[in-house]
């Protein structure tokens, strides 16, 4: 069974920092911008949340 990419982070890359005694602090978590759409040529951004 395959895994999806929130299941592969969730169960092979996010327990190695801890096992290596990393503690939540010193762990930054990635944060992206919301997306961008273009709707009749011009660039809108989405709502935060969807």
């Amino acid at each position: 069974m395959a895994l999806s990419e929130a299941d592969t982070r969730a169960k092979l890359i996010d327990p190695l920092p801890h096992r290596r005694g990393w503690t939540e602090d010193l762990i930054k978590r990635e944060e992206t911008e919301r997306g961008i759409d273009v709707v009749d040529g011009r660039p809108r951004r989405r709502r935060r949340g969807g």
